[in-house]
């Protein structure tokens, strides 16, 4: 639930210290793993490592690219300590929305800052098979188009503050924020977000869908993913949240599919829909127990005709647009205790939300039992295997 302003922009790097700093290739590869073919997909990593790293990160100073730095790939790079509010550790600033530079950021350590990777005006950039750990907000794309952020890892996201820039208070921060991305080819999928063991205050969502979506004929995809939140955080964080843009327009939020994801320990509700149509949501699984629940009702946006405290699967048109329909959940399985102690898996508003179907759906309605659904549907550490090595297996930190 973003909802900032746009920053001041950066000046933007020489040619000559760009130049250093990434190494530019004509053809990028077209897919880092497909979604629903990949022999991995069960661990929700997306791509097998293989043998053992050979390249150490490069410790690289902050990058600004623009519309004039098309065609490019920043690889191996470590950024580290950077905290000055209005800094970035890559700031990418097109001209318009449709404007493909054709960028790659992969292989990528993010450590220790309060801005990783922002994205403004761009088409094509691709973002995957990067770590961020302790970053105030770690992804953001604004006004942007054909965006794919896949196979990267989060690690205590949100525990260092973001001021307040618009799109809303200064602790609307996440892990992966689109605000006003439409277009073919969007995704956010096979990511990892572990904050288990964090003190992020600041943390908004996991991944958050403001006014973003796709087209009917390419919808947007956020599949796969292996979230694992903790508290505190906000008491209106979501692993997932789409067709958020409260007093806004949700001219982009639609067309989304929301598959095979799983979120533990979600602040408040595991997925959300919060306005827009055409949203098909299956084969998540949520758990939410009651020691970890905050509850919606904490939160000074609260709409007075809100009853529910937190959940599983929420659908609620809670951006107020009067276009929140066209919504199928098939094959999802969720328990989640709210904050008043009272199961509730799934509720959806029909009043505010029409054309609702639901098909072969497990809700676990007895608080006291979660049906098999734990902590353990997602490994306890889920960086344990991942040691120092990232996706491509050639990098090491």
């Amino acid at each position: 639930m973003n909802r900032r302003q746009f920053l001041l922009a950066l000046t933007a790097l020489t040619t000559p210290a760009l130049s250093t700093a990434i190494s530019r290739r004509i053809a990028l590869s077209s897919d880092f793993g497909e979604r629903l073919e990949n022999p991995d997909e069960a661990a929700g990593r997306g791509i097998t490592l293989t043998g053992e790293p050979t390249t150490p990160l490069t410790p690289s100073a902050p990058l600004t690219l623009t519309a004039s730095d098309a065609n490019v790939v920043i690889s191996g790079k470590h950024f580290k300590d950077v905290l000055d509010d209005g800094s970035y550790a890559i700031h990418i600033r097109g001209d318009h929305p449709n404007q493909r530079l054709n960028i790659e950021i992969t292989d990528c350590l993010f450590e220790n800052a309060r801005w990783a990777i922002r994205v403004d005006n761009a088409a094509d950039i691709k973002i995957h098979g990067n770590r961020f750990v302790n970053c105030g907000q770690a992804i953001r794309v604004s006004e942007s188009s054909t965006i794919r952020v896949d196979h990267n890892e989060f690690k205590d996201i949100g525990q260092i503050a973001v001021l307040n820039h618009g799109y809303g208070a200064y602790w609307a921060q996440n892990a992966v924020s689109f605000i006003n991305v439409t277009g073919p080819g969007n995704s956010v999928s096979w990511n990892i977000v572990d904050n288990s063991g964090a003190n992020a205050p600041y943390l908004e969502d996991c991944i958050s869908f403001w006014n973003s979506g796709g087209v009917a004929s390419s919808w947007a995809v956020i599949e796969g993913n292996q979230l694992r939140g903790d508290t505190p955080g906000s008491s209106t964080g979501t692993g997932i949240i789409v067709g958020d843009a409260v007093g806004a327009t949700t001219l982009y939020a639609h067309h989304v599919r929301i598959r095979n994801n799983t979120c533990v320990r979600m602040q408040s509700i595991g997925i959300g829909v919060a306005g827009g149509h055409d949203y098909d949501i299956s084969g998540n699984r949520i758990y939410l127990p009651l020691e970890h629940a905050l509850g919606l009702s904490q939160h000074p946006y609260n709409r007075e005709n809100n009853p529910t405290p937190g959940g599983g699967i929420m659908v609620f048109d809670y951006s107020e647009t009067l276009e929140c329909h066209s919504i199928a959940l098939t094959g999802n399985e969720a328990y989640a205790i709210r904050a008043d102690d009272v199961a509730n898996p799934f509720w959806a508003d029909r009043g505010s939300c029409s054309q609702i179907s639901e098909t072969g759906n497990i809700w676990h309605w007895d608080k006291n039992n979660s049906g098999g659904l734990s902590d353990d549907i997602l490994p306890r550490n889920l960086f344990a295997s991942l040691n120092t090595r990232y996706f491509s297996g050639n990098r090491q930190v």
